[in-house]
């Protein structure tokens, strides 16, 4: 017997050690990945780096207004078709899209929408263009008036990282509240660039683009500009290259501000026991443990609004030829986002709540940048690209990292599952209001989240 009990013995340490190196390797982390300079033009090859690059910058104007008899003939023909379906009585945009407030929406984006006016308001602070890895990479790039920075300790660069499906305009309003900000010994430059395949940045010619290596066209676009130490503020795929660009760069990026969620095994595995065993720590607020408990309506909820994602990570330019050629559709995809991702019971209304949160211009501002530089299925790829190419989730973030969670977003984080991918984390809120847009939606709000942070980390108060 005592053999059979020394082996028993063995065995199960043995045993114990296989799955504890299991477990371990499963939730563990990755090493940080050398990333090098590519090109993606056409033509471009992986690991060929084809000579020197033109690194001109050029200025550039947003503009809506030269080809407007397409659109508004396309606009016409579409209302004027009987092809919309009739929505089911009393469902809002619980199925979706909402066709008789579609309608509203066509009619005011021909009739009323002043497209010469929304341009010039676009185009109020300047654009350029500059090539970086073989592609014409769009950016806005913003300084403060010497009147403003005499206010202010220190002046230091901020780039602005949208996601999808917005834009660079979902920022528009964020940014007199970084130039000139109150309450703040600093303000800042602002750097706001379109991802590549977004608006009017080219889209990469070969597969393999993916957030981490758009982060290194973007740590390069920061370096061109002559910004060896910046902060970052993202939103959607902006949180995500934000999140790289600190993995990559963690010398130059001093601090990052963002919508944050982890996709860090341990994370998951770490909110996925305190939700169970602890539900009212893993979401302190009322409003969140009303959203996401029990698990089994989180679950519900996530697989209802991930519809999009399936498709747009397998099979993007299937759909992209349509949204590409009808503005309602192209209209009907976004603006449905901009609904539900606001606030989870603006399904209900017939209007979609659209209007409750932004004006009818600002939605078409956003439209208008995917449909003139016809870049929806583009922007949809990096879906694919993501999904297929899944290289820094396991990789923990070492710089100083500040989390904000309005209470109305898409997505289910708490700071319990946080901590392996943001170890770092200096900050963690969660706003009284606001979605998944929330610098477009309620710029003020966002504004007093991330200055507070980039303030205290200036000045090392925390």
């Amino acid at each position: 017997m005592g053999l059979v009990k020394t082996l028993f013995v063995v065995l199960v340490t043995i045993g114990s050690a296989y799955v504890t190196y299991i477990i371990h390797d499963s939730l563990g982390s990755d090493p940080v990945p050398e990333i090098n300079d590519e090109f993606w033009g056409p033509g471009s090859k992986p690991g060929v780096i084809p000579g020197n690059e033109d690194e001109t910058i050029k200025p550039f104007k947003v503009d809506f207004t030269s080809d407007l008899k397409d659109l508004k003939s396309r606009l016409k023909l579409e209302l004027d078709s009987n092809r919309f379906a009739t929505p089911l009585e009393g469902v809002g945009f619980g199925y979706g899209f909402n066709t008789i407030y579609l309608k509203k929406v066509l009619t005011y984006w021909m009739e009323k929408y002043d497209f010469a006016k929304r341009e010039k308001w676009l185009n109020r602070h300047p654009h350029f263009k500059t090539k970086i890895g073989g592609l014409d990479i769009h950016f806005q790039h913003i300084k403060p008036t010497k009147t403003m920075n005499d206010k202010y300790k220190k002046t230091v660069p901020i780039i602005f990282i949208h996601g999808w499906p917005g834009s660079f305009v979902e920022y528009q309003k964020l940014i007199d509240y970084f130039l000139e900000p109150k309450n703040s010994e600093i303000n800042f430059e602002i750097v706001i660039p379109s991802l590549p395949g977004y608006g009017f940045s080219q889209a990469s010619s070969r597969p393999g683009l993916t957030p981490v290596r758009i982060a290194n066209i973007l740590g390069r676009l920061m370096k061109r500009l002559g910004y060896e130490k910046y902060y970052t503020l993202g939103e959607d795929w902006g949180s995500l290259i934000s999140t790289d660009m600190g993995i990559l760069y963690p010398d130059r990026v001093k601090g990052t501000h963002f919508s944050c969620y982890s996709f860090h095994p341990m994370d998951q595995f770490k909110q996925f026991i305190s939700t169970i065993f602890s539900p009212t720590t893993t979401f302190p607020s009322p409003r969140a443990r009303e959203r996401y408990l029990p698990l089994s309506k989180l679950m519900g909820y996530s697989l209802r609004e991930s519809g999009y994602l399936h498709i747009q990570a397998t099979k993007p330019d299937t759909i992209g030829i349509g949204l590409t050629q009808s503005p309602s559709g192209l209209a009907a995809y976004i603006l449905e986002k901009f609904s539900t991702w606001t606030n989870e019971s603006f399904m209900d209304k017939e209007d979609g709540g659209l209007e409750h949160k932004f004006t009818m211009d600002e939605l078409l501002d956003n439209v208008m940048v995917y449909w003139v530089s016809k870049c929806i299925t583009s922007s949809m790829r990096l879906y694919s690209e993501a999904f297929n190419n899944w290289h820094t989730f396991r990789i923990p973030v070492t710089t100083p990292t500040a989390c904000v969670i309005p209470p109305e977003d898409v997505v289910a984080a708490s700071e319990v599952g946080l901590m392996s991918k943001f170890p770092n984390l200096k900050h963690f809120s969660s706003p009284n209001s606001g979605g998944h847009f929330l610098s477009y939606e309620a710029p003020e709000v966002a504004a007093k989240e991330a200055l507070k942070f980039f303030n205290d980390i200036e000045f090392d108060k925390i």
